[in-house]
């Protein structure tokens, strides 16, 4: 598996500005070729001051259709929501203007809003045009965890749903993801990861040492896959 461009920057900071302008510019480029765009984006801590700078970018925001990776099956006013991050960090400035697609409801489990959310994704322009994501140190991609019980199912090329759901063993929270055709299925892919330790599990990976779900998505579909990195 052969990343096509590895963009290596020397702190975060810059990692952030370039990876803004370029996202700006592919959301731009599907706009003006297909008159909207899909954007999917990932939770945690790396993507924060990025998704900041992102939030100001200036193109046609209100053609963006924004969603997640994954979310974890909590009130959207926790911390550990994903859906609080991004309305906090992205859904402001000129982004302000795109339109946010959430996954949690208050008054249903996971398993009882799943086929809605699976219908509503359905009804949603497909591939994704600029798909974001992290890694954690076991290689799981938005919820793709190795550890989860049904690990061997979550990589299923085959998999009729757009969202599935997953409960890790290794993290808390239920979780809902895209499934892993929808993953490889996007035009640009960008994982974004920072520190020494995620870049030397990358390397076993793409290197064939060691297996895991971030590999599989990386190695699965035709469209661009880019690595934005730093210290």
């Amino acid at each position: 598996m052969v990343l096509i461009s590895e963009c290596l920057f020397s702190d975060a900071e810059k990692l952030d500005e370039n990876l803004a302008k370029k996202v700006g510019e592919l959301l731009s480029v599907a706009i003006a070729e297909r008159g909207a765009a899909v954007l999917v984006v990932s939770g945690g801590n790396t993507p924060k001051n990025m998704f900041r700078k992102l939030s100001q970018e200036k193109l046609d925001w209100d053609k963006v259709t924004i969603l997640l990776a994954d979310e974890r099956w909590v009130e959207t006013d926790s911390d550990r929501s994903n859906e609080k991050m991004v309305r906090a960090c992205l859904l402001r400035h000129a982004a302000a203007e795109a339109r946010f697609i959430g996954y949690y409801h208050p008054d249903k489990a996971a398993e009882e809003a799943l086929p809605v959310l699976n219908e509503m994704l359905v009804m949603l322009r497909q591939p994704i045009d600029v798909l974001l994501l992290g890694m954690g140190e076991d290689g799981h991609t938005a919820s793709l965890f190795p550890c989860a019980p049904n690990a061997a199912g979550l990589l299923n090329p085959n998999e009729p749903l757009k969202l599935v759901i997953v409960e890790p063993i290794s993290a808390p929270d239920k979780r809902v993801s895209l499934s892993f055709p929808v993953l490889c299925q996007a035009r640009s892919t960008v994982l974004h990861i920072t520190g020494e330790m995620k870049k030397e599990v990358l390397q076993k990976i793409t290197s064939g040492t060691i297996d895991a779900p971030i590999g599989e998505v990386l190695a699965s579909g035709d469209g661009l896959k880019m690595l934005y990195w730093s210290p």
